[in-house]
């Protein structure tokens, strides 16, 4: 039996909001067919305990752009219809126009959206691409940090490293950033400019790295931070801690 929350937000009624999401596109429908308020979709998504519900967000979005894509080239081959409708007495006539440039200009928002960059994008494209399994893994209330770990490739160790590469507690390893021991927090991202940064070989070589600016160990460290708190939220909720 699922545990209801004081919030309203059942694992399946989490689960009826993203379908609804990944069908239509829009948020409103999805607040009604579930039952509860934009507001607090949105406020779930922002939380700690909405990880999963946050990533499936932007997974539905993704799936709903290939529905506009339909829509759009269906206007363009078959052309457009105008619709009048009247009242029961016929005095009044309502015209619904279809706005094709403001349909472009999302489907333009949603293609720069699904090609965005960062950890929350790749999250997204991942549970897109295994939309079915997430879903049930949202209702089962499920780990989702392990269901994306389960469908990305282990990365290989990086070559021309001094010393065996460990992980930072609380950290994900990631093929372009990884914890080297006794020395920090190592890449092989291209040098940001005008920062003094210590590195090995040149960039573009196979064997090419380079330690962290302190403007990116600073973003590293509230990275993990975040990564830390979800994982405890997930540890919280597994174990059915209040």
């Amino acid at each position: 039996m699922t545990t209801p929350r004081h919030d309203g937000w059942t694992p399946a009624r989490q689960r009826q909001f993203l379908e609804t999401l990944s069908i239509t596109g829009l948020v409103h429908v999805a607040c009604e067919k579930t039952g509860l308020s934009r507001e607090a979709a949105y406020n779930l998504r922002q939380r700690p305990e909405g990880v999963a519900f946050a990533i499936g967000w932007g997974a539905a979005l993704l799936i709903a752009r290939g529905r506009l894509e339909d829509v759009l080239m269906e206007r363009a081959i078959e052309g457009q219809t105008d619709t009048i409708e009247r009242d029961e007495d016929a005095k009044t006539r309502r015209r619904h126009r279809h706005d094709n440039r403001l349909a472009m200009g999302l489907l333009a928002r949603l293609d720069r959206f699904a090609d965005g960059e960062g950890t929350s994008m790749a999250d997204a494209r991942d549970v897109a691409a295994d939309w079915a399994a997430f879903l049930d893994l949202v209702e089962a209330g499920g780990d989702v940090a392990r269901f994306l770990a389960d469908r990305r490739p282990e990365p290989a160790n990086p070559t021309g490293v001094d010393g065996p590469c460990q992980l930072r507690k609380g950290e994900v390893r990631t093929s372009r950033v990884w914890w080297q021991a006794g020395d920090g927090w190592r890449t092989d991202f291209p040098p940001p400019e005008g920062e003094r940064i210590v590195e090995w070989g040149k960039f573009g070589d196979t064997n090419y790295e380079r330690r962290l600016s302190e403007t990116e160990n600073e973003l590293m460290r509230t990275r993990t931070a975040v990564i830390s708190t979800r994982q405890e939220t997930e540890r919280r909720a597994f174990f059915g801690i209040a």
